[in-house]
């Protein structure tokens, strides 16, 4: 998974839900010319389905990767978590992990392994970590640290002395005045921390101590000892006593107190989902890859740094085609050919709609607006595209200007217009074979109109002659289960031959007046051939808003 900083989250761009190759071509290429425009900010474009056989055959000739599938506009973890580099090994001091706290200003700090397979974390917020402020000395040595970790963390000098071979496992003990008498616990296997104090030290030696830590001695003390350097190691801290002891804790190897049971977050979770857990942890949460490694830390602070997504919305203009999410998005630009729908924006947006028969037309007169040329892979998308849409031509929403866009493209894509236009229609064609739930969802809109909401779809093919009797009566039984499921108080298919330019109606509608004034039909299920009619937008939306118009229950 690409984690992108969060200070330069993209803007979005995508089409409508069901996505045709018109859908999916012109979010691709939106967001590469505007990335070409506006170098200073990341386009992303996405699908909010699985595209169609048309379109994964256009892509594939053109050499050019799909679009990502994405249907949910909300933040997911991975998009708002802090990166946080500041990571520890197990072996390493408590002390790094509490410099890295205080400069990150997070409540935790993860330990990783080599791979950054996270194996637990640390916090001052947990109760089992009090050795962040309070601790027993004596506790420490051979059970929290040892002598070569004081000398790592502290860090301490070596002034004199050698390494006891058999160095056991003695205590820690603060000697914090000069005695004349040393206590009777200490012994061999013993670190002792003691001020500049001669007479001690000398004694101490003379005990065979396993280290002796010298606090607050000058240079000149420490040279009075060279005398001593085969004898008992002797280490110099440069600062006082007092600082020496609260120190000690720095030292701690990070495996002896960190915490190993803790929730984490999935960098795919919507932070919507986990909002609560954040708001519960008395610390940042780590978020972990399916593999176990760790990828970032997420806290508070961002959860509460959720800007409205910024969005282009290409081919609709209608919120219910639109990706989850969308009330929470701020919309920048709409680039579309359909009819002005029920989308708000929050503030000022760029819209782009023209009256022509594609959205990937109106992306080509961008290209020339801007001064820039379609690379033969985008001209292949764009033409293949437009071909979809208008029906190599022949729709009725086609334009002059659509077709001297193909003209021009065709040139740039290195194709022939016509040849290569009929093998992009011929890719479309499932009818005889595709899954009939899959056939009408695959290009099926919401669309309203007064008190209905209803559901338009259409199948295009090269030869309706495919569309056999038992064909049509299984496509019909998938309309009444598409249409019951959707809630939806009616829904009609349109199956259009895109050679002989004439399209098979059928309607889903639990009132059957309704569906035979809709038809106007006796029998809605035998269909109704539409002579001339191949544009869902153009003639078949028109014709049902007309008829509504003259519904009387």
């Amino acid at each position: 998974m690409t984690i992108l900083p969060k200070q330069n989250l993209p803007v979005f761009v995508f089409g409508h839900r069901n996505p045709d190759t018109d859908s999916a071509v012109s979010a691709v290429v939106a967001a590469q010319l505007k990335g070409e425009l506006d170098s200073s900010q990341v386009y992303q474009p996405f699908v909010l389905g699985e595209p169609n056989r048309q379109t994964k055959w256009l892509f594939t000739d053109a050499e050019v990767p799909l679009p990502p599938l994405r249907d949910d506009l909300r933040y997911q973890v991975s998009e708002l978590m802090n990166p946080y580099e500041h990571v520890v090994a197990p072996h390493e001091h408590l002390g790094k992990a509490m410099d890295f706290m205080q400069q990150s200003q997070l409540s935790m700090v993860p330990v990783v392994d080599e791979e950054r397979h996270l194996l637990g974390i640390l916090s001052d917020r947990l109760p089992q970590n009090q050795y962040f402020y309070s601790f027993n000395v004596e506790d420490f040595l051979g059970v929290l640290l040892e002598l070569d970790d004081l000398v790592q963390a502290l860090p301490l000098e070596w002034i004199g002395g050698q390494p006891q071979k058999d160095e056991g496992k003695g205590r820690l003990v603060l000697l914090s005045h000069d005695h004349e008498e040393i206590p009777a616990h200490v012994g061999p296997g013993d670190v002792i921390i003691v001020g500049p104090h001669r007479r001690s030290i000398l004694r101490l030696c003379g005990l065979g101590v396993r280290a002796i830590i010298v606090a607050e001695a000058s240079d000149s003390f420490c040279a009075s000892l060279a005398s001593h350097r085969d004898s008992v190691p002797l280490f110099r801290y440069r600062g006082s006593l007092l600082a020496l002891t609260s120190h000690l804790p720095r030292a701690i190897p990070v495996k002896h107190v960190m915490a190993t049971d803790f929730p984490s977050l999935r960098p795919d979770q919507r932070v919507s989902e986990v909002i609560d857990l954040i708001a519960e942890s008395p610390h940042a949460l780590p978020v972990i890859d399916p593999a176990g490694k760790l990828v970032g830390v997420f806290s508070r602070r961002e959860a509460l740094n959720q800007k409205p997504r910024k969005v282009i919305l290409v081919d609709h203009f209608e919120r219910a085609q639109s990706m989850r999410g969308f009330d929470l998005a701020e919309v920048i630009e709409i680039i579309d050919h359909h009819r002005i729908g029920d989308v708000q924006t929050i503030n000022p947006a760029r819209i782009d709609c023209r009256p022509i028969g594609s959205t990937a037309s109106i992306l080509a007169l961008q290209f020339r607006e801007s001064g820039k040329t379609p690379s033969a892979a985008q001209a292949r998308l764009l033409l293949g595209a437009l071909v979809s849409d208008t029906l190599l031509l022949g729709s009725p929403t086609t334009t002059s200007i659509d077709r001297e866009v193909a003209e021009w493209l065709s040139g740039l894509a290195q194709v022939s217009l016509m040849a290569w236009g009929r093998d992009v229609l011929t890719q479309n064609d499932e009818l005889a074979e595709g899954v009939t739930e899959k056939l009408v969802l695959k290009d099926c809109k919401e669309f309203s109109h007064g008190d209905y909401r209803f559901l338009a779809a259409q199948i295009e093919t090269v030869n309706l002659d495919l569309l056999t009797p038992q064909r049509q009566e299984l496509l019909q039984r998938t309309c009444d289960q598409v249409r019951a499921n959707s809630g939806a108080a009616f829904l009609i298919l349109m199956i259009t031959d895109v050679f002989r330019g004439e399209s098979r109606l059928l309607v889903s509608d639990s009132d059957c007046r309704r569906a035979r004034h809709l038809l106007e039909v006796n029998v809605p299920e035998e269909g109704k051939i539409a002579h001339g009619w191949v544009s869902r937008k153009k003639q078949l939306l028109p014709y049902i808003i007309g008829r509504l118009g003259t519904w009387r229950p």
